[in-house]
């Protein structure tokens, strides 16, 4: 019996053509803002720039802790996003939530919701 062939046909140097090289295209983050607005700053935003001008805004209103939904993003998350790939959310949310400050509180979890929905 003759060995079977595979369907899936290689590109020249041998990968796979559906395989994206994803060592040579990253977008790094880097700048991320938080704004805080009224009416009687009830509204916070995160805003996370790439390197490439592309940008994504996320709601981090927590009623009632704005202001410290605000600074853990501003002290503890965004230092930690400034040069991490932008298209890796799914490492970024489980960085963020499992090296968390505050574990898994509401602070926490609106402050990665932002960051989750901006990229």
């Amino acid at each position: 019996m003759p060995a079977r062939r595979s369907r899936a046909k290689t590109a020249k140097d041998g990968a796979h053509p559906n395989n994206l090289n994803v060592d040579n295209a990253t977008m790094k983050i880097t700048d991320a803002k938080v704004i805080v607005c009224s009416p009687g700053r009830n509204f916070v935003t995160l805003k996370i720039t790439t390197e490439d001008g592309v940008y994504g805004l996320g709601d981090a209103t927590l009623n009632g802790r704005e202001l410290a939904v605000a600074s853990y993003l501003t002290d503890h998350v965004i230092p930690l996003l400034i040069g991490r790939d932008a298209r890796r959310i799914e490492d970024t949310w489980q960085y963020v939530y499992k090296g968390a400050y505050w574990r898994r509180g509401p602070v926490t979890m609106c402050a990665i919701s932002a960051v989750d929905t901006a990229l």
